[in-house]
C-alpha cells in the first residue's frame, strides 16, 4: 500500500531565516482499498546553515634559497562553520484510521 506525503509550505521558496514562523500544509495519501491505521503523524523540521570561505594566508616572503627565482605561493587557510537552528518534531496527530473512500488526510503546519 504505497503511502504519499505532500509537503506544502506557505513560500514558493523554502527559505526561511532565525525566527521567522514556518508554515504550510502536509497531505497524506494512501493509496488502497482497505483501511488504513496509523499510530499517528508527526513532523520533523530540521534548519541548518552551512559557510565555507577560504583566504590567503601571506607572510613576509620565505627564501629557500639565495639563488631562487621561482614565485612563492601563499598559503591558504580554510573557515568553515555549521549551525543548526531547529531541530524540533511536533506531533501533528495521533491514532489514525482513514477509510478506503477517503484515503487522504491534510494537517496545516504553524
Amino acid at each position: 500500500m504505497p503511502i504519499n506525503c505532500e509537503f506544502n509550505l506557505s513560500r514558493a521558496a523554502a527559505i526561511y531565516y532565525t525566527g521567522e514562523q514556518v508554515s504550510g500544509s502536509l497531505t497524506v495519501t494512501v493509496h488502497g482499498k482497505k483501511h488504513f491505521a496509523s499510530e499517528g503523524v508527526s513532523i520533523t523540521l530540521y534548519g541548518v546553515s552551512a559557510v565555507h570561505w577560504r583566504e590567503p594566508n601571506c607572510g613576509p616572503p620565505e627564501i629557500e634559497h639565495n639563488d631562487s627565482t621561482g614565485n612563492l605561493e601563499c598559503a591558504k587557510e580554510d573557515y568553515q562553520g555549521i549551525e543548526v537552528h531547529i531541530n524540533q518534531t511536533k506531533k501533528l496527530t495521533s491514532g489514525l484510521r482513514l477509510q478506503p473512500v477517503f484515503l487522504s488526510a491534510m494537517w496545516n503546519i504553524c
